[in-house]
């Protein structure tokens, strides 16, 4: 079963989330807004290898913290 973590980020409050199958360790991140760094911590916290970044749509809020 997968495994989702939610986050609400930034000036604008913007939500993001880390998706993950725990058995294979293997993650994504949903519009990964600011504070990249905080999605970044989360998944190395759980083991979790972050392989993609999906997004929603490509306003600034949601690919804020892409470079993370």
């Amino acid at each position: 079963m997968l495994e989702v973590v939610s986050f609400t980020l930034g000036p604008v409050q913007t939500n993001a989330y880390l998706v993950a199958d725990p058995e294979t360790k293997e993650a994504v991140v949903i519009d990964p807004a600011w504070d990249g760094h905080i999605i970044l911590k989360a998944a190395q916290d759980r083991g979790w290898r972050i392989g993609h970044l999906w997004y929603t749509h490509a306003h600034f809020d949601h690919i804020g913290g892409a470079a993370a």
